[in-house]
């Protein structure tokens, strides 16, 4: 029966300790007393490493020991017998990492066919005789048109939409021009389709003007009396004499 993860880890801590003990009582002899330091730091980690399971690592930190003791018994600060005796425990301690593998995880029981819906070659048509199959959408303030692209928001109060451009005017007027990065940190309650709306219907209406080639380029100002479309003036946002009241 393959043994649990937890009884795993308890058992390769427990090797852990005893070679960590060992190695804080070879380094207090008198001949190892330079080593000292080093295995106490080195039995530490190796014992911190197999308390969480870090089995990676404690096979670096076992392969590092293994180095260090057959220094110090070249060297004459251990004696063959001692160094010989900890790198036996530590060649266990990777046969019974490198033989051990971690159960597969158990996987949830999905039933993915819910996840789709069916697709229907011959979608319904509406009593106009256009297709209904609409995109939807699960945001109540914007609706789509048939082509994709964005219509008023649903459900408009035609007062906040005012504030809102009175806003937005009062913004360009102040900086002369006016991106929409900069309209939509001073209307954060406002979702960008909609304030995109409300500088559109600006446009449209020859209050505002669209400047730039696309992206980043583009930015807003507010139409000069000379700019202003050869079908009029528009109803005006704001006060100034560059435009007038909703």
């Amino acid at each position: 029966m393959p043994i649990a993860p937890s009884q795993f880890r308890e058992m390769v801590s427990k090797k852990s300790f005893e070679i960590g003990y060992a190695l804080f009582r070879v380094g207090s002899l008198p001949s190892a007393r330079q080593f000292a330091a080093s295995f106490g730091d080195m039995g530490i980690k190796l014992l911190t490493d197999s308390a969480v399971g870090k089995y990676d690592d404690v096979l670096s930190d076992a392969r590092a020991l293994e180095y260090m003791l057959r220094l110090a018994e070249n060297t004459g600060a251990l004696s063959g017998n001692h160094s010989q005796v900890i790198i036996a425990e530590l060649e266990k301690l990777n046969a019974a990492i490198a033989g051990f593998e971690l159960p597969d995880p158990e996987l949830p029981d999905l039933d993915l066919k819910d996840m789709f819906s069916p697709m229907n070659p011959n979608p319904a048509r509406s009593e106009s005789g256009r297709s209904s199959n609409v995109p939807k959408t699960n945001n109540p303030e914007v609706v789509h048109t048939q082509t994709g692209q964005e219509s008023k928001p649903a459900k408009e109060n035609g007062a906040d939409m005012k504030k809102r451009q009175e806003v937005i005017v009062h913004l360009i007027r102040q900086s002369g021009n006016c991106r929409m990065k900069e309209i939509e940190e001073a209307l954060p309650d406002s979702s960008e389709r909609t304030l995109r709306y409300d500088i559109q219907d600006l446009v449209s209406r020859g209050l505002v003007e669209r400047v730039g080639a696309g992206g980043p380029s583009i930015y807003y100002r507010l139409r000069t009396a000379g700019s202003v479309p050869s079908g009029g003036p528009e109803e005006g946002v704001g006060e100034g004499p560059e435009s007038r009241n909703l």
